[in-house]
Order: C-alpha cells, then structure tokens, then sequence
C-alpha cells in the first residue's frame, strides 16, 4: 500500500505502508502508531486502524524529526519568540508552496500542533492563572504560554504590547465588566467550552460566566483597533533553553 485511505487498513497493509516486514511491524507496533498520528487522525480495532483523516497521505522517514525542526526554525525567527500556529502554517504556505502548499491549512495546523507538543509540551496559562493549572507543562525545548500580541503581518510576526496598549486593553476590559485578563485570555468557542467543563477544567459557574461574556470578544477586539489601529491577537510565547542555539 503505497497511500493511506479513508477507510479500514489491516496491520499487514500499515506494516507494508511503513515499508517493513510484518514481523518487524508487530514488535514495534506500539511506537509505529504513535508516529501514525503525523500521518492521520485514526481509531484503533483489532487487526488494525480506521484512518478518519488523513494528514499526510505517504509515508516520510523521520517526519516527526522535521516537523519538529521546521517548528522550531519558526519560532527561531519570530520576533519576541512570539508564534501562532495560523501564522506559522501561512508562513509555511507562502514560503513552501510546492511542499507545504500542498497541503491543507488544517494538515499543516495539526503537524505543527503535534510538534509543539514534542518540543516545549502543552501551552501554559500566564504565571498569574496559576490556580488554574495544577503543573506547569515543559519540554526539552522549554516551555511556552498563552500571551496577548500585536499582529503585525499574516506570516508568523507579532510583538508584545507596549505599556500604554496594555493599559487600553485593561480599560475596555473593565468596560465590558471582563475584571481580569484570565477570562480574556482565550476567545472560547462553545465547542471549547463544553470540552474543558465535562474534562473538569472549568467549573459549571465559570462556564456560565464566560459563555455570557462570549459575545463580547468581537466587539472588544474591534474597538481596540479603533482606538490603536492595530490587530490585537492570541498567540503563544517561547520560553527557549540557553542552550538550545
């Protein structure tokens, strides 16, 4: 099988896609299916895997290693180590389009997803929300956090705000009765949500409570760049290890 399906793939058929004798698949099947979710989004069943979407249809040596170092290469050039995962992926699109062009927005978005994850962990909330978190998440990279940012162009470039921005934020903040910047820091879809109450990360009050200031987001954005002329965002910043470069 030279391309993965939307379909029923029996473990032979992934051990031929990975290029590998069957037996060889069996003994490191556990470790070639976590490399499989680079490649699709899939579901498990005895005999082998469902794939529901595919990412990237052919196998590619070492694909998780480069998607790791095109990650890294990005934030590596972002000013402020400031990133989106939008950003980078229509950075990638502009620059790439004969390799990344060929893929979807949401392909590359879940690529570079799973690479973040390898190499800083999952995004922390600010230091100030830390009773929203029980551990602080890392990676051998360092670690990474929600931030506040001005969008300077489509391609992967925002900066912090200055202190005056950040007290114009604060002010239509407190217009909207939003009293802290741990509500505002993430514009929650319901999906979002509902996912974060049934996981137990929020509360059946503060669901409520933001699902009422939901609404709002739009509104507060827009009369932020009526006021500065600028884009104001949510994107994520890198803590990166002296070391690393």
């Amino acid at each position: 099988m030279k391309n993965l399906i939307l379909d029923k793939i029996s473990s032979q058929e992934l051990a031929d896609w990975f290029g590998l004798a069957y037996s060889t698949y069996r003994k490191k099947a556990k470790k070639l299916l976590e490399e499989l979710t680079y490649y699709c989004d899939f579901e498990k069943y005895h005999g082998g895997v469902e794939v529901k979407e595919i990412y990237v249809d052919t196998y590619i040596k070492n694909l998780a290693s480069e998607d790791s170092e095109v990650y890294l290469n990005l934030v590596d050039e972002s000013k402020d180590n400031i990133c989106s995962l939008s950003g980078m992926a229509r950075k990638l699109q502009y620059l790439y389009p004969n390799t990344w062009g060929q893929y979807s927005f949401d392909q590359i978005i879940k690529r570079l997803t799973k690479a973040g994850i390898a190499l800083f962990g999952k995004t922390n909330y600010p230091v100030y929300r830390q009773d929203k978190q029980e551990e602080r998440y890392s990676g051998p990279y360092g670690y990474r956090e929600y931030c506040w940012a001005i969008k300077e162009d489509n391609y992967n470039k925002y900066r912090f705000l200055t202190k005056e921005e950040d007290e114009i934020f604060g002010k239509l903040l407190d217009s909207y009765n939003i009293s802290s910047k741990d509500i505002a820091l993430k514009e929650y879809t319901e999906k979002q949500l509902k996912k974060e109450l049934l996981e137990g990360t929020l509360t059946k009050e503060e669901y409520v409570a933001i699902s009422s200031q939901m609404e709002f987001f739009p509104m507060l954005l827009k009369k932020f760049k009526e006021l500065t002329g600028l884009t104001l965002v949510h994107a994520t910043y890198h803590d990166i290890l002296e070391s690393i470069f």
